[in-house]
């Protein structure tokens, strides 16, 4: 159970994001506490990641498209960013980019001795590339990507390697699964890696709503993947529309938000029911001391 939030802790923000372009209504920290918090913090042990005082900077934006939706998997030898946006057109076509984005300190103030910087987006190539990427995670020495394919290619789990070929300047990309006993996946959402090195994925009919994919051929369901077995499970089936999912520490209790809406069809039929919700799964196998 969450603490009361007279328990938490609150770290104000300089500019709420979402309320400077109405992405919301209601600003999200403002239905939990009164006032403004940028970051709200539920269990002490985060601190120590963040430190004693933690800040928000916004360090890119661009007003013509949205170019930051998903992934956001941080390289910690690098310093490195890899983001996905959200659909985009590139030859009258929906597209998803994937961008690298890297700190570049530039002076040191003399005044005070603090590095000046900035940032940089770099729009990446993949190859083979990675049709509509969403989520992502780190995985090896690179990053691990749902690929939500398309309406003639097969989505799935594609690896990434995080430096681009110095021959190409694109970043070779490999398939690790893309079917699940030959039926292929809904549109894959969102991907997390147990401590046994276990894949953990969802599946909803994202794409196919959004006109990006076929007509599924699964229920929506959230997956475990055994890449040194290469042996692929359902787990649950129990949501309609599984999205972002996270471990508890001890990795007994699988945490993953689900998302209640119906995008517009093809008779622009209006959206309906939008609700987002966190519901917790008890996936441990006491006898198989697994996960």
């Amino acid at each position: 159970m969450l603490p009361t939030l007279t328990e938490c802790l609150a770290y104000p923000h300089q500019n709420l994001v979402s309320k400077r372009y109405g992405y919301f209504e209601e600003s999200p920290s403002d239905s939990l506490i009164q006032g403004d918090a940028g970051l709200i913090v539920f269990d002490e042990r985060f601190r120590s990641l963040m430190g004693t005082e933690p800040s928000f900077e916004l360090i890119a934006e661009d007003a013509t498209k949205p170019f930051a939706h998903e992934a956001g998997v941080y390289m910690p030898n690098t310093g490195d960013i890899f983001i996905t946006s959200n659909h985009i057109r590139r030859d009258g076509k929906k597209h998803v980019q994937i961008s690298k984005v890297t700190r570049i300190n530039t002076a040191i103030a003399e005044s005070d001795g603090i590095e000046d910087h900035r940032y940089e987006v770099e729009r990446i190539c993949t190859e083979p590339e990675i049709l509509m990427a969403n989520g992502g995670v780190n995985y090896k020495d690179g990053v691990l990507f749902c690929e939500q394919g398309s309406l003639t290619e097969p989505g799935g789990l594609t690896y990434m390697r995080a430096t681009a070929d110095p021959r190409t300047g694109n970043y070779t990309t490999r398939t690790l699964l893309s079917n699940y006993y030959g039926r292929w996946f809904n549109s894959v959402n969102d991907v997390i890696v147990a401590k046994n090195s276990n894949i953990w994925f969802t599946d909803p009919p994202y794409g196919y709503e959004q006109g990006i994919r076929p007509v599924p051929q699964l229920p929506a369901q959230t997956y475990c993947f055994d890449p040194v077995k290469g042996a692929v499970r359902a787990v649950d089936d129990s949501l309609k529309k599984p999205n972002g999912l996270c471990f508890s520490p001890d990795q007994k209790t699988l945490a993953s938000v689900y998302l209640r809406f119906r995008h517009c069809d093809k008779k622009r039929e209006p959206l309906l029911d939008q609700q987002k919700a966190i519901r917790i799964r008890r996936l441990w196998n006491p006898r198989r001391n697994q996960v």
